[in-house]
């Protein structure tokens, strides 16, 4: 059973990492020829819409989702009940945006988001339509198909946006490029999965699910309302402009940050559903799933901290460069939101959806006073306030989770120092190419990545930090034959 438990997770881990890194890669170049197509205001009128359209999607998967992937046997009545649920809360919440389109372009002051609006949230009705066989497929672990159905989406969508954004079509460009990526999505996960559905409505099954889901809906929707505030407020206070160079630079954290945290975030909390009574080996799979994130998140976000500016300058061009000091400081703030998220799926999944919602509720009363006190101080001020809530939060995530697995938050750190510190090292070395070639940026940036990437796989061989090798050991086991002979004859003895 234990075996089969861990060739399932790297199954998921290993399907879900190829789903995630091809996606985040096709949607990089994706956004980086966009930026390069568009203007900044383009994405701050889409960026108006985050707060609203993230509302809308939470209440149409309602917790349900999770609270499927957290029973144990849930039957096809289950599935039924929830998906005609989701199909109803689809249907208001889309017509809830619709009529609110003149109020939404009102307050904004921009007549553009009349139409926009309408258009857009068609994605509320589209997606209601996915949650059913997504949330299936994660219950059995079967993300091969999630991965070919998501490849595919963003490959096909992204072409579409680009061609309309080299027609001239503008913020249009980016609305039919998420349209038809989610429509394109829904309608292969329908294909792909064997869900059943017999359209029933089963008041018994939605009043249990309802006690679990119930709370993380109401975390949720506090979460989307506090993760899209900066948009208001800096849509509001400030311009569309300026909103459309903090959504850029929130993009491209957010592609380093969560390309492994989703992954691992993803498999890990079915898996943690699963072994829930077991106390030794829950936490055996959360030490390793940390210091999997840890290794990953810190490179890539300390990484992108030094070399912003090149990166910026090279791939976004230079009517981009006031997003570099946004995207450093979001950098800095996202490096324990990967954490945070792992450290909160421990408490869903030992079904304490009561704490799993205090710890929300008192996360955003946080951020409530972080704005207040920032907001003044333009938008460098709220991103400051963003990096301080991050710490705070990781804190009291990690004392609470840790104590219902008998984890304690030291030990936690003392888990990620290792890493940490290989990561200070071979990232203080490649800010130093920035004295050695001040005049090429693109030969800085290039040179910057690789030697980045060499430098943190030398000093991990040298630490030899656990997780690495771990990741090497399993990796060299599923080598092919002939690829394991091949290696073992050019080893050097």
């Amino acid at each position: 059973m234990e075996n089969q438990l861990k060739d399932k997770t790297i199954k998921a881990i290993g399907w879900t990492s190829i789903e995630k890194i091809s996606f985040n890669l096709v949607k990089f170049v994706i956004g980086i020829i966009l930026a390069r197509l568009l203007m900044p205001s383009d994405y701050g009128l889409v960026g108006m819409l985050s707060i609203f359209i993230g509302i809308a999607m939470v209440l149409v998967d309602s917790g349900f989702g999770n609270a499927l992937i957290q029973k144990k046997q849930p039957q096809d009545i289950d599935y039924s009940t929830i998906f005609l649920f989701n199909i109803f809360i689809g249907v208001v919440g889309y017509l809830i945006i619709f009529f609110s389109a003149r109020a939404i372009a009102n307050f904004y002051d921009s007549p553009q988001l009349f139409t926009i609006t309408r258009v857009f949230g068609l994605i509320v009705l589209i997606n209601a339509l996915s949650v059913i066989p997504i949330t299936y497929l994660k219950k059995h672990l079967d993300f091969k198909l999630q991965t070919k159905i998501s490849v595919l989406s963003v490959i096909v969508s992204g072409i579409i946006g680009i061609a309309m954004a080299y027609k001239g079509f503008g913020v249009w460009a980016l609305i039919f490029q998420t349209l038809s990526r989610d429509t394109l999505k829904t309608v292969l996960l329908w294909k792909a999965s064997k869900v059943k559905i017999d359209f029933r409505f089963s008041s018994v099954s939605f009043k249990s699910l309802f006690g679990f889901g119930s709370k993380l809906l109401l975390a949720g929707l506090i979460d989307t309302i506090f993760v899209n505030i900066y948009y208001v407020i800096i849509a509001k206070i400030y311009s569309s402009v300026t909103l459309g160079y903090f959504s850029r630079a929130r993009h491209f954290m957010e592609l380093s940050v969560f390309s492994l945290s989703e992954i691992l975030n993803k498999v890990s909390f079915p898996v943690f559903a699963l072994i829930q009574d077991d106390q030794e080996k829950l936490k055996q799979v959360y030490r390793k799933t940390s210091k999997l994130i840890a290794y990953f998140t810190f490179p890539s976000l300390i990484g992108l901290i030094v070399i912003a500016d090149p990166f910026v300058r090279v791939l976004l061009t230079e009517k981009w460069m006031p997003v570099v000091p946004m995207l450093q400081w979001l950098c800095l703030g996202g490096m324990l939101y990967p954490l945070q998220a792992l450290n909160l799926g421990i408490i869903k999944a030992k079904g304490r959806s009561d704490l799993f919602l205090g710890l929300e509720i008192f996360q955003k009363i946080l951020i409530t006073l972080a704005i207040f006190l920032t907001y003044k101080h333009g938008v460098m001020g709220l991103i400051y306030g963003q990096v301080i809530v991050s710490v705070i939060s990781y804190l009291l995530n990690a004392v609470f989770s840790g104590s219902l697995i008998n984890f304690h938050f030291i030990e936690q750190l003392k888990d990620m120092m290792p890493i940490f510190f290989i990561t200070l090292v071979s990232m203080g070395l490649v800010y130093a190419l920035n004295f050695l070639i001040p005049n090429s940026y693109t030969l800085l940036l290039v040179l910057q990545c690789v030697t980045g990437v060499v430098l943190y796989m030398v000093l991990s061989r040298l630490m030899r930090i656990d997780i690495y090798l771990q990741i090497k050991e399993e990796m060299l086991k599923r080598l092919p034959v002939k690829l394991k002979f091949l290696t073992s004859i050019l080893k050097p003895r």
